[in-house]
């Protein structure tokens, strides 16, 4: 999760949905810090990863790990099932 570390993840600015961090403190004014940052989708000057403990950010990325995983292996069932059936998707 190196990427973490340099980027913040938005719903706000166009795909692949992220910014540096460099680029969020100009625009916000954050404080920059060797974690990753979660946006508040309600207020956008604001990083929640600030009030969050190491144990809360262990469990966050352990999550966002899982759901790699679990998208990943989806995306990889989903190839084999277009392969077995023959089909070819705009994804391949």
């Amino acid at each position: 999760m190196n990427l973490c570390i340099r980027q913040v993840v938005s719903i706000r600015v166009p795909p692949p949905y992220r910014m540096t961090k460099n680029e969020k403190d100009d625009r916000c004014g954050w404080k920059l810090h060797g974690r990753f940052c979660i946006e508040d989708p309600f207020d956008v000057s604001l990083d929640l990863a600030l009030s969050v403990k190491h144990t809360g950010m262990t469990m966050i990325r352990d999550e966002l790990a899982r759901a790699l995983s679990i998208f990943a292996g989806a995306e990889l069932n989903l190839r084999r099932a277009r392969h077995r059936l023959g089909v070819s998707g705009v994804t391949d």
